[in-house]
Formats: C-alpha cells, sequence, structure tokens
C-alpha cells in the first residue's frame, strides 16, 4: 500500500486529462555489467534503478545469476545462426523448467517454420532450445478514432504522401529527456506508417485537436520516436493515468530484474488508449521480433494473456513494486505489437482486433544504447 506521503501526491493532481499526457517519466542509466553484492550462496541484484542509484535490490542464487549469463550469451550467439535461414522469424529467451539454486532459469525459444524448427538443436552451449511456430505479429496501431478510456491519451500522427494527408493513432507514451537533456515525449515510431524502415524525424503529431509538436529523433528498430512539444498549454506527466487514479513511477527493471521476472512468471501491466489498463505474465525478453527492420533491437519484452489492440502502441509495460515503502510502477517497455488475434472490440462504432501476447521494447536498453533519461 502507498503511504501517507503518495496519497496526498496522488491526490494532488487535479490536472485535466486532455492537457497533461499520460504517460510514464522515467528512463534511466545504468552500466551494462551490473554491480552485484555476494555472499556464499545468494547475489544481490540490481533490481529497481534509476540513472544514477540503485532503488532496490533482490537477492537471488548465485547458481542462478551464473545461469542467466550464460544464457543471455548464449542466446546472443544463437541467434546470429539463425537469423540468415530462410524460415526463421524470432528467438528470446523464456522460463525453463530446470531449476538453478533452486530457481527456474531460462531457456532459448526460437521460431521458425517446419524446415527451420526440424534444423533447431535441443541444446545450445549448454542452454536448453525450444522450437515453435511462427507468430503473426502485428503492429498494435494505427487507432483512427478517438476513445478516450482510461490509459493514457491518443496521439496522431500526421504525415503526407504524393500530395494526399494521413493520420495514424496510437497512445502519448512517456516523457523523457534525450541523451542532450531536451525533455521529450516517448511513442512509437511506427505511428508515421509511410516512413517504413525510415526516419520519421519532422513529422508532425497532435493531441486530440491540440497541436503537440514533432518528431525530433526517430529511431526505426526499436520502434520509438521522441517528440519535441511546442504547444506551450500542454503539460509533460510523469504519471501513468490508471482507471482508479494516476500513479506515480520510480525508475525500471535492469537486465538481471528482466531475467528474473520471465524465470518466476511474474505479472505485469500495459496500458494504452484501446483496451486501457490489462494484466498479463512476463513470457520472455531479449525477443526479437523478424530479423527486418522494426525487430526491437533483440531487446523484445514479452506479455502474455492479456488484451493488446489496435491504437495501444506507444503505451507503457510496467508492474507494480513497492519502492521505499510506496508503491510505484516501474517501466519494462513500451508496447509496439501484439500477436494471437483471438477478438475484437468496439471502439467508438468501429472494431478493432485484439491480440493475448504484446511485445514491446525494454527500457533497460533504451537508456544504455540511447541514454534516454528522466
Amino acid at each position: 500500500m502507498a503511504s501517507d506521503d503518495g496519497s496526498d501526491r496522488a491526490e494532488s493532481y487535479s490536472s485535466n486529462r486532455r492537457g497533461v499526457l499520460a504517460g510514464i517519466g522515467a528512463a534511466l542509466t545504468l552500466p551494462t555489467t551490473a554491480t552485484v553484492v555476494k555472499g556464499d550462496d545468494t547475489t544481490e541484484i540490481p533490481y529497481v534503478v534509476t540513472d544514477d542509484e540503485v532503488l532496490k535490490r533482490k537477492e537471488v542464487p548465485q547458481p542462478w545469476l551464473e545461469h542467466v549469463r550464460n544464457a543471455l550469451q548464449a542466446k546472443a550467439d544463437f541467434e546470429e545462426q539463425v537469423a540468415p535461414i530462410s524460415g526463421s522469424q524470432s528467438v528470446g529467451l523464456a522460463r525453463s523448467s530446470e531449476t538453478y539454486g533452486g530457481k527456474p532459469g531460462l531457456k532459448i525459444r526460437a521460431a521458425g517454420d517446419e524446415r527451420t524448427q526440424s534444423v533447431i538443436p535441443s541444446e545450445f552451449q549448454g542452454i536448453d532450445v525450444e522450437a515453435v511456430d511462427k507468430q503473426d505479429w502485428q503492429q498494435a496501431c494505427h487507432y483512427k478514432t478517438r476513445d478516450d478510456v482510461a490509459g493514457g491519451l491518443p496521439i496522431e500522427a500526421h504525415w503526407e504522401d504524393n500530395g494526399e494527408s494521413y493520420t495514424g493513432w496510437g497512445t502519448a507514451g512517456f516523457p523523457v529527456q534525450d541523451s542532450n537533456g531536451n525533455d521529450r515525449l516517448l511513442t512509437a515510431d511506427h505511428l508515421w506508417e509511410n516512413q517504413s524502415c525510415r526516419s520519421s524525424e519532422g513529422e508532425e503529431a497532435t493531441q486530440y485537436t491540440q497541436n503537440f509538436g514533432e518528431v525530433a529523433e526517430s529511431e526505426v528498430q526499436p520502434d520509438f520516436a521522441l517528440l519535441e512539444k511546442t504547444n506551450g498549454s500542454l503539460d509533460l506527466s510523469p504519471m501513468i493515468i490508471e482507471e482508479d487514479g494516476p500513479r506515480y513511477t520510480s525508475g525500471w527493471f535492469s537486465q538481471e530484474a528482466v531475467s528474473d521476472l520471465v524465470a518466476e512468471g511474474k505479472s505485469a501491466h500495459k496500458m494504452g488508449v484501446t483496451t486501457g489498463r490489462t494484466t498479463g505474465t512476463v513470457d520472455a525478453m531479449n525477443q526479437s521480433i523478424g530479423f527486418g527492420c522494426g525487430n526491437l533491437e533483440n531487446r523484445g519484452v514479452i506479455l502474455t494473456g492479456l488484451d493488446v489492440g489496435e491504437g495501444d502502441s506507444g503505451g507503457p509495460m510496467y508492474r507494480i513494486e513497492e519502492v521505499g515503502e510506496i508503491e510505484y510502477a516501474v517501466l519494462l517497455g513500451h508496447t509496439t505489437h501484439a500477436t494471437n488475434i483471438t477478438d475484437s472490440m468496439s471502439c467508438v462504432g468501429e472494431d478493432r482486433d485484439i491480440g493475448r501476447t504484446a511485445a514491446g521494447h525494454a527500457w533497460f536498453h533504451k537508456n544504455n544504447e540511447y541514454d534516454i533519461s528522466i
């Protein structure tokens, strides 16, 4: 439960939702090689981190941490081999039935067609390998009508092509600072669909009927865009707007922490303008989505067993954690793709595809590689 101080802060939030970009104010730095505190049989890993400190640590078995580091390296080496194979689609790390120090480990999971599966080994560098069928990943975007559900405000992506004007819809993401310390709004880059596999820098964005700004920085493979705000009447809010009110954020999960979430099958949420807040299981990490542009740089986080729909792209993936005796939202990633489409829902009179599995680019990688921070 949140402390009285956290409750007072939440109650003080009275800004109009249409004047606030609902999202997360967090993107923080952490060295690629995390510092650990070792005991005889256990290790404390950085769990919730910011750009300049560790907010929370977690004790894990030392054999498990050694296994995780071996699995991360084996997965990277394995992917270099299968990427050129015709029929291969993606590779990630998922929960294994094997235990290390009493804690479930990780296995490599490779998706491909029947021919590819027949040549995938059952083990690689001492790590179990599971071959699975390809999945029909779809970009969770292009939401062309407003639906003012809790979970963040819609953001409109505008562009012109051959004299025609177009609009794509997604979810307003997170207030961050770029590598130069400039305030930016992060959302999904693929909302500007005319720029497939190319930068969307300079393209325009609006929030409802109000001008917002333009794309100041665009990264295709991790699928994020940083928007420069030019409308002084709009604010950047460091909160997620949930159905029961605003949720303050505090840091993100380190790579070791995401490994822990996958191994233990922990739950996490995603927010978006189509389906609001839905909850699933952290199923895989360091996942690729194919081998072309928009592949999440082999740093995808996969959530299963939740609703994710067209229009949710750009919204946060997060988990509620107690940090300093106060409950905060801690970042996992931002939503970019959906698969396992099994349903549809009506949003302002239009049916939208709803999937049960979501993918998004990991937040620890955004900071490590792109120096995004709050």
